[in-house]
């Protein structure tokens, strides 16, 4: 009989205001991240990196061990070529790119868009995962190798 009183006496852990208050900002955090990671919308990107001052659409084939040719997606026009004493990073990144594009089902001869930013920011986009990479965070010299492609 005591313990019955005691409960109907007994206030509720946290008040119902706090709750509403708890609650709003659930959702007010759900809506930020899904309107701000929308396709299409990149609301910090243009923050960050500003107007894209240079792009190229670029399709990057591999031959044969280590051989990876870069070609203008637009023209058809070879860009580049690089053995395996040259473009390290761009070699480097192809089993990491293509695995990418493998496990999403997408073919490996979709265009990668190559975008330098007014910022000095310098990114590789994935036309066919649509996932962008920022390229100077793997350091200036590597975002170099990328950058001589424009």
């Amino acid at each position: 009989m005591a313990l019955a009183k005691q409960s109907q006496n007994s206030r509720p852990i946290f008040p119902k205001s706090f709750l509403l208050l708890v609650g709003a900002l659930l959702i007010a955090s759900v809506t930020i991240v899904v309107f701000n990671t929308s396709p299409g919308t990149h609301f910090q990107d243009r923050l960050a990196l500003g107007e894209a001052v240079q792009e190229r659409e670029i399709v990057i084939s591999q031959k044969g061990m280590g051989v990876i040719d870069i070609f203008d997606a637009q023209t058809g026009a070879k860009i580049a070529v690089f053995n395996d004493k040259k473009g390290g990073f761009v070699r480097g990144a192809m089993p990491a790119l293509k695995r990418l594009r493998l496990v999403n089902d997408v073919p490996q001869d979709e265009p990668y868009r190559l975008v330098q930013w007014e910022s000095g920011g310098l990114t590789l986009e994935d036309t066919a995962v649509k996932k962008r990479f920022y390229l100077n965070a793997f350091g200036k010299d590597n975002a170099a190798s990328f950058a001589s492609l424009l």
